[in-house]
């Protein structure tokens, strides 16, 4: 794992290439942990066939528990070739992070005509957590 000091010396950013390091997220001058993760062969034709395909297209949906990222897919881009892979990549980022914050619901945002699945949540209107998925 690697520490980000801030100007003070504390360190707020944790990086890590196994998914031991989101707990990190817990320690109080810790403010960001990120997961490395390398691009999975099976799902990189859906993301260029996405990328190609989906022009300006932006969705956000809620998602209760139990719930899978296949629903923020339009129909026609659940049949793209590695859509599947896709969505079982997602829905294991999504357990992980239910897991670690424990919310009532978690949205789930694709925009840009990209791929890209951004994870919000909140317990109490006050507090939101925010991480980005970049497939």
């Amino acid at each position: 794992m690697t520490h980000q000091p801030n100007a003070l010396g504390i360190p707020l950013t944790v990086s890590g290439r196994h998914p031991d390091c989101l707990p990190q997220i817990f320690r109080e001058e810790v403010n960001l942990v990120i997961w490395e993760r390398l691009a999975q062969p099976a799902w990189q034709p859906f993301v260029q066939a996405f990328s190609d395909q989906a022009g300006e297209l932006e969705r956000f949906v809620t998602l209760s528990d139990g719930e899978s990222a296949l629903e923020i897919l339009p129909r026609w881009a659940r049949a793209l070739e590695g859509a599947p892979a896709w969505v079982r990549d997602v829905d294991e980022l999504l357990e992980m992070y239910r897991c670690l914050f424990e919310p009532a619901a978690v949205g789930l945002r694709l925009g840009n005509g990209r791929p890209v699945a951004t994870i919000v949540s909140s317990s109490s209107p006050s507090a939101v957590n925010t991480s980005t998925l970049t497939t």
